[in-house]
């Protein structure tokens, strides 16, 4: 398969392309279904429609990776779910491609011509063959077009990635907290004492919501201010001299003083204004590198501007429950605080058992207990007990709680194959796709899908 794709860690975990092909895909039905004003591609993601092409060739290429590994089944249960895996990539993908148009960063058509010259896949003695190529495309049923369209997401997700990532290096002591946690057990005894339970009054929420308005800001679209100049009211010279005038202005950000030109549109544009097909392709790729929109049509001139990303405002009720639990634990953070305090002076000198009792807390005893499930089972930062665990008793300070480890015994075993060398890319691949799921699951709050009937019925959905 794509053997030797990726030019990075990361580029092997974003330029994995993986398709199952799915046979019968109805084309007669699409085409109705396009005719009723519904879509002709698999997935429509915020009006951007994904091929069945493209889902086709992702998924033929699970099923081979599958394959490779021996993991495959035969039967149409594991069919259906090759096939959703597909689709989800596609829409993982799509949400970050546009993302990228958003930002400027789309990968140049010289970018992928480059990398597919490059791929070894498509190398005969170290050059580039085109025979290799057309029959890569052929074995795949896909066209050169399609294939070069989804290198081309794939490279401005690297782009978009850079930006996301940046800053993102993993720490020595991540790296040693990890191998602690690999090679560690310990027995002994652990006090837990929790922070009382608060009461939130409604004039506390609102207070917070007010104080806090920007954590609940959501992402609607552009904020673009759109003028329109009407050719046959004022004559074709005497337009086209306005709209250069306006157009200077707002690349100088002088304020547009004419009264004459109408200022068509202000606000979040959401792809639901009344415009001809040519003004809205080019407002699709307004954004921060190209924040000027200059389109002539038979009837109009319109100029535009890209003024940011637009925000609404979830309202009070909307995050009201949410709001509970977050002021809740901001208030047994301090008490938690307090508590720590008063622990931290106390705990050498008592005993567990008495500690619990005038903390109302709770005693555990465990044996040979793993440091990983240990951190699991509390949610203890891994790096804390690495800096603080030996024998004799240790208090920990979490969000709502606080910790005093009594350690009777601990073991380190050194796994002679587990060296620091090789959990760092293991960390850093983990932190990418974190840092890469964190974000698709933002941009899927707010996106709009569409799925195509066909499709619908071969997900079973």
């Amino acid at each position: 398969m794509f053997d030797k794709i990726g030019k990075s860690k990361f580029m092997k975990v974003v330029l994995f392309i993986t398709t199952f092909a799915f046979v019968g895909t109805g084309i007669v039905a699409i085409i109705l279904y396009k005719i009723f004003g519904g879509i002709s591609g698999a997935v429509a993601i915020n009006g951007r429609e994904i091929t069945f092409a493209e889902i086709n060739f992702r998924a033929n290429q699970i099923k081979a990776s599958l394959e490779a590994q021996g993991l495959t089944q035969n039967s149409k249960r594991f069919e259906t779910d090759i096939l959703r895996m597909a689709v989800q990539q596609a829409i993982n993908d799509e949400l970050l491609y546009q993302e990228a148009e958003k930002e400027g960063i789309i990968a140049t058509d010289e970018e992928v011509k480059k990398y597919i010259l490059d791929m070894e896949i498509f190398k005969k003695d170290g050059k580039f063959s085109k025979e290799k190529y057309i029959q890569f495309l052929q074995n795949f049923g896909i066209s050169a077009q399609a294939f070069e369209s989804i290198i081309k997401k794939k490279l401005s997700i690297i782009h978009l990635y850079s930006i996301l990532y940046l800053g993102g290096y993993i720490t020595n002591d991540e790296i040693k907290a990890l191998f602690f946690l690999r090679n560690a057990s310990i027995s002994g005894k652990i006090l837990v004492v929790e922070a009382p339970s608060v009461d939130i009054s409604e004039e506390e929420l609102k207070e917070f919501y007010e104080k806090n308005k920007d954590k609940f800001k959501v992402k609607e679209g552009k904020k673009i201010v759109l003028y329109r100049i009407d050719i046959d009211k004022i004559g074709k010279d005497n337009a086209t001299k306005k709209a250069k005038e306006i157009y200077k202005n707002l690349k100088e950000n002088k304020p547009i003083e004419d009264s004459s030109v109408e200022k068509f549109f202000e606000g979040i544009y959401k792809n639901d204004i009344n415009l001809p097909e040519a003004v809205k392709k080019e407002l699709e790729k307004l954004g921060k590198v190209k924040n000027i929109l200059f389109v002539k049509t038979d009837k109009d001139i319109y100029i535009g501007k890209y003024l940011g990303v637009g925000y609404s405002y979830k309202s009070f009720d909307e995050v009201k429950d949410s709001l509970k639990e977050l002021v809740s634990l901001k208030k047994k953070e301090k008490l938690t605080d307090e508590i720590y305090k008063k622990l931290n002076k106390e705990y050498k000198q008592k005993g567990l058992k008495e500690l619990a009792n005038e903390y109302n807390g709770n005693i555990s005893s465990f044996e040979n207990k793993n440091i990983t499930d240990l951190a699991l089972n509390y949610s203890i930062n891994p790096i804390q007990l690495e800096k603080t665990l030996e024998k004799g008793k240790h208090v920990l300070k979490l969000k709502d709680k606080v910790i005093i480890l009594e350690v009777n015994n601990f073991k380190f075993s050194s796994d002679k194959t587990d060296k620091l060398a090789q959990i760092k890319p293991m960390m850093e691949g983990i932190k990418q796709e974190t840092v890469l799921k964190m974000y698709i699951d933002k941009l899927k709050k707010n996106f709009k899908i569409e799925i195509n009937p066909v499709l619908r019925e071969k997900l079973k959905l």
